[in-house]
């Protein structure tokens, strides 16, 4: 009897005019479903947008993540065709994109090609019950939705900082597509700023956006990197906190999008012993533990200096953090525990 092989299609990264793989799909797909691998015997292989659907077996599975192309949208319907079990991944609420991501004329065509591609999907996971909610009132039955939150692979990474025994003065920020702030960027800005210039902290910025797009005055801008190498920055340089600014009820045309969102930066930070500084909004508020393992800040300039003042200076506040934040995730958001949702979704007994 053939192996039975679950398929990941590829894609690019969707926004920002990078030339790496989507990190959706590496954070997503490929690592839980290559250790899905390892305890079923099933083969996984990666595929692009063009691949021939007839290669695909009666069988398998084929993994879609947030694609939004025709030539992935043809492809989908050629395997719906043949009767292939095929799964629509999302981890933000597509097809309803603020204007920060800036997709012009293009925003409208891959709203469209999303809601094809969960009207041919045989089942959906979304990361979160909000985009559940989201797509059930657009009429998708719930007994096709699937939550799988983000999870994080202990196994295959694990922090060992180099430290210098001194305190780090790094700060680091992590920002793909858009900016999703708006009302409140230049205080942002502005509180960052200030803090650095008295600490002489440095922010570190990894981003698809040209260096431009910051306005930090003691930074160092470090591009675009791909989601490995971006895991192995985390686990091994010593950051002294993380900066997760998000819009909020003051930015209303993004609230929608924003509240969707995944915690994946925490789950990451979380996992790479990293503090961190978050947005006092959804989906923070309500998955986070203010003072425990984040802080949660109003996106005021005031409230923002306060927490980075508090954070710097509280050694044993912040080593707290650290370990409340590293259990949260290990307890919650291992990729261990998803394993069994993987299964669920596509039928697997174990």
């Amino acid at each position: 009897m053939p192996q039975r092989v679950l398929w990941i299609v590829n894609r690019g990264a969707s926004f920002g005019g990078g030339s790496f793989s989507s990190r959706s799909i590496a954070l997503r797909l490929t690592g839980p479903l290559s250790r899905l691998s390892c305890l079923t015997g099933y083969g996984v292989r990666c595929a692009e947008e063009d691949l021939d659907a007839a290669k695909v077996g009666v069988d398998d599975a084929v993994f879609f993540c947030r694609h939004h192309s025709q030539k992935s949208v043809d492809l989908h319907q050629e395997l719906k065709n043949r009767g292939v079990f095929t799964v629509y991944d999302i981890d933000d609420l597509v097809g309803f994109y603020p204007a920060y991501f800036d997709l012009g004329s293009g925003a409208e065509r891959a709203k469209l090609s999303v809601f094809k591609h969960i009207s041919l999907a045989t089942k959906i996971s979304v990361e979160n019950s909000v985009i559940g909610n989201e797509l059930e009132g657009l009429g998708v039955s719930r007994n096709d939705i699937h939550v799988i939150p983000n999870s994080y692979d202990f196994e295959s990474f694990s922090a060992v900082k180099c430290s210098s025994g001194e305190v780090s003065k790094n700060i680091i920020f992590t920002n793909a597509a858009g900016l999703k702030f708006e009302s409140f960027r230049n205080d942002f800005f502005s509180a960052v700023n200030e803090f650095c210039e008295t600490t002489g902290c440095l922010v570190h910025v990894f981003s698809d956006l040209p260096q431009e797009s910051f306005k930090f005055t003691r930074m160092l801008y470090r591009g675009a990197t791909d989601w490995r190498s971006h895991k192995h920055i985390l686990q091994t340089e010593d950051f002294l906190f993380s900066l997760v600014p998000l819009g909020g009820r003051e930015d209303p045309e993004s609230l929608r999008f924003n509240s969707a969102k995944s915690i994946v930066k925490f789950i990451e930070y979380g996992a790479s012993k990293i503090p961190g500084v978050f947005s006092n909004v959804e989906p923070y508020r309500s998955r986070l533990n203010n003072g425990v393992d984040a802080l949660l800040v109003n996106n005021d300039k005031d409230s923002w200096l306060e927490a980075m003042s508090e954070i710097e200076a509280g050694v044993e506040f912040r080593e707290s953090m650290v370990r409340n934040a590293y259990e949260n995730v290990l307890k919650n958001y291992s990729t261990e525990i998803v394993l069994d949702k993987y299964c669920a979704l596509l039928g697997i007994k174990n």
